[in-house]
């Protein structure tokens, strides 16, 4: 039963990345300033969340040093300042299904920081290297088909040439050009590797 609850938190996380990648774009397209949205996210995490902490871990909670007090600087600079305002940042140029697509990546990032860091082994004479090696082929394939693939040719197929420049001409603001997308692709990747950098520092 434990190993069930622990393959539901996962899913729940990836279900509400989605839903936060959704409400950020709506609100960052609706000319919400990346970093007040950064700051509102995290303010109203700490107002629910230290209540809670403080409840439970008063008196278990060990002594905060001097060196404890500047990792939790170090991270929280990593894994939310930076991470969410370059994601936010990358919203503004791409969609809110290619964040949760390259939000995929970083399972891979954290897997190769880990081996850079000998904190986990690779091999691929063994079977749990093969299968490491499938699924970080399929993870960085996947995303980087979602992130450079537009499906143009398709969409001509589909729908009539003049009907889509009548849809360009009259949602100018949603018509991004190629080097504004792979800009947004590219800062989005940079922020999921400090995402990474954020989980690996933790151990």
């Amino acid at each position: 039963m434990e190993g069930y609850k622990l393959y539901l938190a996962a899913v729940s996380v990836q279900v509400f990345h989605s839903i936060m990648h959704i409400v950020s774009k709506a609100a960052i397209d609706d000319g919400f300033k990346t970093y007040i949205l950064v700051f509102y996210r995290q303010a109203i995490a700490t107002v629910f969340l230290a209540p809670i902490t403080i409840f439970l871990e008063w008196k278990s909670a060990p002594p905060l040093t001097v060196m404890t007090f500047v990792k939790m600087c170090i991270l929280s600079l990593l894994g939310f300042t930076l991470t969410w305002n370059l994601n936010n940042m990358a919203l503004r140029y791409t969609s809110a299904p290619l964040a949760a697509a390259i939000n995929n990546t970083i399972p891979v990032s954290t897997f190769f920081l880990a081996v850079l860091f000998r904190m986990e082994n690779f091999n691929l004479k063994t079977v749990p290297g093969i299968s490491k090696f499938a699924g970080i082929a399929l993870c960085l394939g996947g995303s980087a088909t979602i992130a450079f693939y537009h499906g143009a040719p398709y969409l001509k197929l589909l729908v009539h040439h003049h009907l889509l420049k009548i849809h360009s001409l009259e949602n100018p603001g949603h018509a991004a050009s190629s080097t504004t997308w792979v800009k947004g692709v590219l800062l989005m990747f940079l922020a999921y590797i400090l995402w990474s950098s954020w989980l690996v520092l933790q151990l």
